[in-house]
């Protein structure tokens, strides 16, 4: 059990001598005649818990002490309580405005003394509960503060991601938000469609990138190693090379780490998955336009097939009308106005069907250039 120390200043040896009689068996007490020693023990000596000092003192009075003492920093944690013959007013308020906590008159009451000492003891020792109770509250603000910075970091982070359309933009972000941390880092992402790489001091070692990937794998959400850590999620990896050694600050950084990443897989299995819907939608258009090429060239064969068909009708009809018009009685002048006519309506037919072919040889062309197009975008 830890015994309570009270330091007596006083210049009256009987009244020393009292004060120890009533108080040596339940304080550890340290006997002063005078100022000066009292300062001399102060400052040699293990502080007291109380001091019962005496006004009424030769060369430096107990006021003058009282303010002394309290000057003193190293000295603020110890109650001052005042021993007097004189019990006014004016006495009173001049020992509470040096600094003395409470005030006891001769001669002593035992009980009223006891009382007091008792009294002045447990404020005291409220008042150290309530120093760490306040010492705990404000670490405990510091580290509110410290969260409240790193969950600021965080959701900065995920109202960012929003925007970001690639891998690359998505890991540069991620480092951005590390560094707010005070951490050094390289970040690797990989899945079906994408693999990127990129670091917080500059282009990332070919080391680096071989640890990276053969972390990608890892049973386990970290590997730890002295300053280093790996944080693996499916499609992310992250190498920092300068965790804090303090466990509690590291666990922080640890939890701060895996929501960043979290948040970063998602945003990375949802560009696998648009990537792949991409890819899907340009298969379809390429083979929607392979089926169309191969549709176009069947029907210019048979356009050209016709065309040949037609060229025969029209021969065919020209040999008729030329074996006709002789039994028609028309003169070498009619005969050859109407062979005219029908050479002519003959070559415009082919004009207007070699058109037709020239216009499916351009959309031919078109849909060449679509599926090659189509093609290279799903490689």
């Amino acid at each position: 059990m830890t015994v309570n120390t009270i330091m007596i200043v006083d210049d009256s040896p009987e009244d020393r001598l009292i004060l120890e009689t009533l108080l040596n068996d339940a304080y550890e007490l340290i006997l002063c005649k005078n100022s000066e020693e009292a300062f001399e023990s102060l400052n040699t000596h293990p502080k007291p818990d109380i001091i019962l000092l005496d006004v009424e003192m030769p060369k430096t009075d107990g006021y003058e002490t009282c303010k002394m003492i309290r000057d003193n920093n190293k000295f603020d944690d110890i109650d001052i309580i005042f021993l007097s013959g004189h019990n006014s007013t004016d006495e009173i308020i001049r020992g509470y405005d040096a600094g003395a906590i409470d005030y006891v008159t001769k001669p002593f009451d035992t009980d009223v003394l006891d009382s007091k000492l008792k009294r002045t003891l447990q404020l005291r020792s409220n008042r150290v509960e309530l120093k760490q109770q306040a010492s705990a509250a404000n670490q405990l603000v510091q580290t509110v503060m410290t969260e409240s910075g790193s969950l600021g970091n965080i959701v900065n982070f995920l109202r960012a991601s929003f925007t970001v359309n690639t891998a690359t933009d998505l890991l540069n972000l991620l480092l951005g938000t590390i560094e707010n941390y005070g951490l050094s880092a390289v970040a690797y992402a990989s899945a079906d469609s994408m693999e990127e790489s990129a670091s917080t001091n500059g282009p990332v070692s070919e080391l680096e990138a071989e640890l990276l990937k053969r972390f990608q794998n890892y049973h386990q959400p970290f590997f730890e190693k002295d300053a280093r850590l790996f944080a693996i999620q499916k499609n992310i990896v992250l190498f920092v090379k300068n965790m804090p050694v303090e466990l509690d600050k590291r666990g922080s950084i640890k939890d701060n780490l895996m929501i960043l990443l979290e948040g970063a897989n998602a945003k990375l299995e949802y560009f696998d998955q648009r990537n792949a819907r991409s890819h899907k939608r340009a298969a379809n258009v390429r083979d929607a336009m392979m089926k169309a090429l191969s549709e176009l060239d069947d029907i210019q064969a048979l356009e050209k097939e016709h065309k040949r068909e037609n060229m025969n009708i029209f021969e065919r009809m020209v040999n008729t009308v030329e074996e006709s018009v002789f039994s028609m009685g028309l003169t070498e002048e009619q005969e050859a106005e109407l062979i005219g006519i029908l050479q002519q309506a003959i070559g415009e037919s082919e004009n207007h069907m070699n058109q037709g072919l020239e216009l499916d040889e351009r959309v031919k062309k078109t849909v060449v250039e679509l599926t090659h197009a189509a093609k290279h975008a799903t490689e």
